[in-house]
């Protein structure tokens, strides 16, 4: 597939803001989907504006803030975790230990990134302990950004749904390799069984081919978690009665899935057992979950009456289910023109009443007025019908769900609903192309669902890396319109995060520098909210560290900006675990704090000024990196004036004694006598 161009032609400002693209299921809010139907979220079927995942706030800008914690979402993937068949955690981890790097690899689906994380971060430890993605970049060549390898440091590559070929990295993954060993880095690769042939002699002889987990354990932990199943872990029993009892159709199904469509089955049926009830059994929700027991759908597309005027309405009742009657209604009329449906002459009074043809057709009219199907997944079987039976016609569609999206009187969550259910068919048909124009076409006028759009791309097993590698392309266009540039914002801070938080980060470090001021803005906020994780801080600060004093340093502004940011005595010494004791951000806040001192005059002044009026006790380590950055970049006269100025600006003693402080450090770096002097 060819990679979607930039059109650089307007700069529009608009929306700001801020699933498991890999094996392995996602456990957050943002839901999951790596089949190939649609994508249900339980968000959409409430009716509530607030329900819609993107929302606009009241400056146009897309915001749905989350704080994500990388410990917690490691804990929360260990508790509802089932390792592949046969696979032995402490031997995979000592044979990491003791040759610094393996290969995981096997069929699609088995949890491969899942086994990774967890290999490399042990039980207990996921608040301790770093783990950090090499991302693999092809643009504009393949390689691997590794950066330096901190002694000890856990590491991860994907190198699964690339837009290059593994052979392509081979001098790349052998010097990573020998980089990660040398400081007794651990490093796990995750790659495609056909892809291992083409790697080092020495990766391939540490390669472990997974097997896939027990797909039944896999639902039960999926069912306990949404509700449907009591916990039965702590007793002696591995899995409860109901599950042997389990519909042919799901068994059968449960040999084939992958671990998050699994987990996604799990969900919707919580979902309906929420909606619905304890009305039906857990194997006819189950059942009903994975859309089985609808083969009367394309019967019914095909007997739909009128000329294709019951194919329209029972097509736009499967893409507008849950919405109110005249939006049907209004929807079904503009369908008709676009897919050349000839026009009625019949006067409309003389006409069937549309309730009596929606029944017509197998839709239903709840009590507000809002259309849907008698059978829970009936719906998405008859969208799977139309796009399997007129494949001819599905550019049509598309141009019609853009009017859908027009409808001003469509809500948020229906129109959400719409731009999903859209997604869902695209991705089956492998119309990746199409859907990432729409993306940037929805941007401009549609910000809420063009992220939802990419959202739903990033969350496909198949389509995942490309969505990535697309964020990456445009994140990297300085000129990219505004209105875009908020959408990645949203995505990258709300759903790739989630999965893949290094490359999330890279992306938003690269909108941080879009030309467009307020997206620009919106980047770099993104960028600090998810720096409250201390592992993403870290994570954050040794990318801008680099940029700023590395081997590819750059003059970028927006660099200078988020390492003051980054480095503010608030980050680095509060909390019971200061960041400062730790000896990788001490060494990144010392490499760049020169860089930033040199480049800008004011910045020894705005430093001096942050560590004196920062509460507490001086402290003295940040005083002493501030004072021996000073010299390195020429800077100390403007501290030392800087600290005076300051201390004369009150009638308090504490600060003239707090400037002493200061003042004293600066003296000792230069070998001056220490003994106290008067503050004028």
């Amino acid at each position: 597939m060819k990679p979607v161009e930039t059109p650089p032609t307007r700069i529009i400002s608009g929306n700001d803001g801020a699933v498991n693209t890999g094996e392995g299921s996602q456990y957050n809010d943002a839901s999951v989907h790596h089949g190939t139907g649609d994508i249900n979220h339980h968000h959409y079927f409430s009716g509530s504006a607030e329900a819609a995942r993107f929302a606009m706030d009241d400056r146009g800008r897309l915001r749905r803030p989350r704080t994500v914690v990388a410990s917690q979402r490691l804990e929360e993937l260990r508790a509802h975790y089932v390792a592949p068949t046969g696979y032995d955690e402490e031997k995979r981890r000592r044979e990491l230990e003791e040759h610094g790097v393996l290969v995981l690899t096997g069929p699609p689906g088995v949890g491969k990134r899942t086994c990774a994380q967890l290999t490399l971060v042990p039980k207990g430890s996921e608040g301790l302990v770093d783990l950090r993605e090499v991302q693999v970049e092809v643009d504009p060549r393949p390689t691997l950004d590794a950066g330096e390898i901190q002694e000890g440091e856990r590491l991860m590559v994907e190198l699964i749904g690339l837009t290059c070929s593994v052979s392509e990295l081979r001098t790349s993954l052998v010097s990573l390799v020998s980089q990660a060993q040398n400081v007794k880095a651990r490093l796990i690769l995750l790659a495609e069984e056909e892809d291992v042939r083409d790697l080092p002699d020495e990766l391939r002889e540490r390669s472990v081919t997974l097997r896939r987990p027990h797909g039944t354990k896999v639902l039960y932990r999926h069912l306990v978690r949404y509700g449907l199943l009591p916990d039965h872990r702590h007793e002696s029993t591995a899995l409860p009665m109901e599950l042997p009892l389990l519909p042919g159709p799901v068994v059968e199904w449960l040999g084939r899935a992958s671990m998050s469509e699994i987990e996604g089955l799990a969900r919707r049926a919580g979902e309906d057992h929420q909606s619905e009830g304890g009305r039906v059994g857990l194997g006819e929700r189950l059942e009903r979950a994975l859309g089985q027991g609808h083969p009367a759908a394309d019967k019914a597309v095909a007997e739909a009456e009128a000329e294709g005027r019951g194919r329209a309405i029972l097509l736009a009742a499967a893409f507008l289910e849950g919405a109110e009657l005249d939006r049907h209604s209004a929807a079904v009329e503009r369908l008709l023109p676009i897919v050349r449906t000839p026009e009625d002459e019949t006067p409309p009074l003389e006409r069937a009443g549309f309730t009596k043809e929606i029944a017509r057709v197998g839709v239903t009219l709840d009590e507000e007025r809002r259309i849907g199907f008698s059978s829970p997944g009936y719906g998405r079987a008859v969208r799977e019908a139309f796009w399997d039976s007129y494949p001819h016609l599905q550019g049509e569609f598309a141009a019609w769900i853009d009017t859908c999206l027009d409808d001003p009187g469509l809500s948020p969550v229906d129109r959400d609903a719409v731009a999903e259910r859209w997604a869902g068919q695209a991705l089956r048909a492998q119309r990746l192309e199409e859907l990432f124009e729409r993306v940037y076409k929805w941007s401009f006028e549609h910000g809420p669902q063009a992220a939802l759009l990419l959202s739903s791309i990033l969350e496909d097993t198949r389509h995942g890396g490309a969505a990535r590698q697309q964020i990456y392309r445009w994140a990297r266009t300085e000129a990219l319109p505004g209105a875009t540039a908020y959408v990645l914002v949203a995505v990258c801070s709300e759903v790739l995060v989630t999965t893949h938080p290094d490359q999330a980060l890279v992306r938003l470090h690269h909108l941080a520098g879009n030309k467009d001021p307020d997206a620009a803005a919106a980047a770099r906020s993104a960028l600090l909210r998810l720096a409250e994780d201390p592992f993403l801080y870290r994570r954050l600060l040794r990318r801008v560290s680099n940029k700023l004093a590395g081997p590819d340093r750059r003059n970028r502004p927006i660099d200078g900006d988020l390492f003051e940011d980054l480095t503010t005595p608030a980050r680095l010494v509060d909390g019971p675990r200061p960041q400062a004791r730790r000896p990788d951000v001490g060494a990144w806040t010392r490499a760049g704090l020169p860089v930033v001192l040199f480049r800008d005059a004011a910045a020894a002044s705005r430093y001096c000024e942050r560590l004196l009026e920062h509460p507490g006790a001086l402290a003295d380590i940040l005083a002493r990196w501030l004072v021996t950055a000073a010299m390195d970049s020429g800077r100390l006269s403007s501290l030392y004036a800087a600290a005076l100025r300051w201390a004369s600006g009150g009638e308090s003693g504490s600060r003239r004694s707090r400037a002493d402080a200061l003042l004293r450090h600066i003296d000792a770096a230069q070998g001056l006598d220490l003994s106290p002097r008067p503050l004028a």
